[in-house]
């Protein structure tokens, strides 16, 4: 690679937290073309239960899905704690239906300044987006 362009590569990467807080953002407003642009091409989910989703567009189905039921949904972060190219985030997810409301923590690892690996734990197993990543059209 050109060292221009590895230069720029590197000035246009955004340090992991800055990305995991723009990704939550984007979620709770709905923005899912913006979650695509900060998901890696391999982006995989993995849940509590150990479901996965393999790729973004996936997993942005699964939420517009779990939107649908629960139109109000939203992530709150309390804190974040990074180390390198991981994030791990603590909060909670909330709803008026109340089978969304939950305590969670959130793992996000990063490859080239996008999200490649998201890992949710949570308190209750109430939420499966794995569901709604199932659901044909």
């Amino acid at each position: 690679m050109p060292f221009g362009r590895a230069l720029n590569n590197l000035i246009s990467r955004k340090a992991p937290m800055t990305v995991a807080k723009a990704s939550f953002s984007a979620m709770n407003e709905r923005r899912w073309d913006d979650f695509r642009a900060l998901a890696d091409d391999d982006f995989h989910y993995l849940d509590a239960e150990g479901n996965e989703i393999d790729g973004a567009d996936r997993f942005i189905a699964a939420m517009e899905r779990l939107v649908a039921d629960a139109p109000d949904f939203q992530f709150e972060v309390n804190d974040y704690h990074v180390s390198g190219n991981v994030v791990v985030m603590n909060g909670v997810t909330t709803s008026k239906v109340a089978r969304f409301s939950t305590i969670s923590a959130w793992r996000l690892d990063f490859a080239g300044g996008r999200i490649s690996y998201w890992r949710n734990y949570r308190a209750n197993d109430t939420i499966r987006l794995f569901e709604y990543a199932t659901v044909t059209s």
